[in-house]
């Protein structure tokens, strides 16, 4: 009997090792629930891709800006994800590049979007700290927004110029980032993500100066894009537990 208990230790002994991996393995998967809800916050910073070096981009007219989102992420199993996000963001004006206009008057702009993408997520690891790559496709609702009140009416220089922008824009993402695990179906993310917003109509408008009835062509949205980074921080909860 002795002999019988030794072996069954020795033999525990040496499975507790594998063990110990299946439970942590288990333990740190995102699969223990099916779906999670995470609200996002972070930075969105207007880039030149997508334009030549001679042109007006995004980056030269606005600044970096704030993004929020809140995101629905359904797994698949521990290692794919799909779901959508929600988000917005707002970029103030460059003051480097709009301080002609703003000293000979008042000057403000503003560069917002709205949008909702569809995003499909790998895992790269089933462990606590787990990389993550995605993509994604979906629309954007882009509200520009340019108000320049002249202190000099009626010189054809110093005309007023005021527009507003309301589009609807096709886009895509990339995405990469890290999920830590904090608790029993959270997690939280830090992710860096490029999103794709192209051709965004150049309109030229006419405008008449209502002293010298010169008409003058005002082109609007001339960065003629809208792409951007965005680097969020996000915290996901389960929400439901997994089926048996």
């Amino acid at each position: 009997m002795q002999r019988y208990i030794i072996l069954t230790l020795s033999l525990l002994l040496f499975a507790l090792p594998d063990i110990f991996a299946v439970s942590r393995k288990k333990q740190f998967s995102m699969g223990e629930r099916q779906m999670y809800v995470a609200p996002k916050v972070g930075i969105a910073i207007p880039t030149h891709i997508g334009r030549e070096s001679d042109e007006i981009a995004f980056s030269d007219v606005a600044s970096n800006g704030f993004a929020t989102g809140v995101e629905l992420l359904f797994m698949q199993n521990p290692m794919l994800g799909v779901g959508c996000e929600l988000g917005y963001i707002t970029n103030p004006y460059k003051q480097q590049y709009w301080d002609n206009l703003a000293m000979r008057g008042t000057f403000d702009a503003n560069y917002k979007a709205a949008s909702a993408m569809a995003v499909g997520r790998i895992f790269l690891s089933e462990t606590r700290l787990k990389p993550m790559f995605g993509v994604g496709a979906g629309a954007y609702l882009i509200h520009n927004m340019l108000n320049f009140q002249s202190k000099w009416q009626g010189t054809t220089s110093d005309e007023t110029v005021n527009y507003t922008t309301n589009i609807i824009n096709l886009a895509c993402l990339a995405e990469t980032g890290l999920l830590y695990k904090v608790g029993r179906g959270t997690f939280v993310s830090i992710s860096v993500c490029f999103n794709l917003v192209p051709k965004l109509k150049e309109e030229i408008k006419t405008s008449t100066d209502p002293y010298t009835f010169v008409e003058r062509q005002i082109v609007l949205n001339p960065h003629g894009n809208e792409n951007n980074f965005q680097v969020k921080l996000g915290l996901f909860f389960g929400l439901r537990e997994r089926y048996k």
